[in-house]
């Protein structure tokens, strides 16, 4: 599908597996043409996943040598979910030692690091009572430590001020996606409200207009460098 819409568009399109948990299904994206895989083994202990990811790294490169494979480091949560509070397991922040460690072993092309970003949205967040603030000066030793590219997980909500200061200080790839599913149901959830429309076309119109709302709103306010 995505070949097909370059070819016929010329739009650059990156083509991203988002958190594959076993090598497998890295390898089964990376022969797909996907242009980064993201091999997430942070649920192990953190020798474990310096082993695994070294590995899928060894392996993904081998289907494709020029694939981006990003590794991440720290539990901060799984899915995007809207919670009641924060989940029991989520880790420490990723100290520089660790990053400086994990990319020297791995040879991984992005650190995805614990700098006080999770992954869903808390029921608060949702009612616009709180934000997620993020470590600044983490990000900047992490940055500073490894130069490594950096992505943020877990996004949605943060306050957009750190934000900014989070992309000044090395974060690189930003990740809102609970923003944008909350956004797509909404508009579901407006549509259906509206009146006894029953054609899929017209119901999903609002939803697709509310996804496409945030990701302009986000995409200018990443972009103010």
């Amino acid at each position: 599908m995505v070949r097909s819409v370059r070819e016929e568009s010329g739009l650059p399109i990156f083509l991203n597996a988002d958190h594959t948990h076993s090598l497998a299904k890295a390898e089964a994206a990376a022969r797909a043409g996907f242009d980064e895989v993201i091999f997430d083994a942070s649920a192990l202990p953190f020798e474990e996943n310096v082993k695994e990811t070294r590995r899928a790294v060894e392996a993904l490169k081998s289907i494709n040598p020029a694939i981006v494979v990003e590794g991440e480091i720290g539990n901060i949560g799984a899915s995007s979910e809207i919670l009641e509070k924060v989940p029991d397991n989520i880790s420490a922040l990723t100290t520089a030692a660790e990053a400086q460690q994990f990319i020297a072993a791995t040879h991984i092309d992005v650190l995805a690091p614990a700098v006080g970003n999770m992954h869903g949205l808390l029921q608060s967040m949702v009612r616009g009572e709180a934000q997620k603030r993020l470590d600044l000066g983490r990000i900047g030793e992490l940055s500073q430590a490894t130069g490594s590219f950096m992505t943020l997980h877990g996004g949605s909500g943060t306050n957009d001020g750190d934000f900014q200061s989070a992309i000044k200080a090395g974060i690189t790839i930003v990740h809102v996606n609970t923003e944008l599913r909350l956004a797509w149901r909404r508009g579901i959830e407006a549509a259906l409200k509206k009146d006894a429309e029953v054609t899929p076309y017209k119901i999903l119109a609002p939803a697709v207009a509310a996804v496409r709302e945030v990701v302009t709103a986000r995409l200018r306010l990443f972009n103010f460098m």
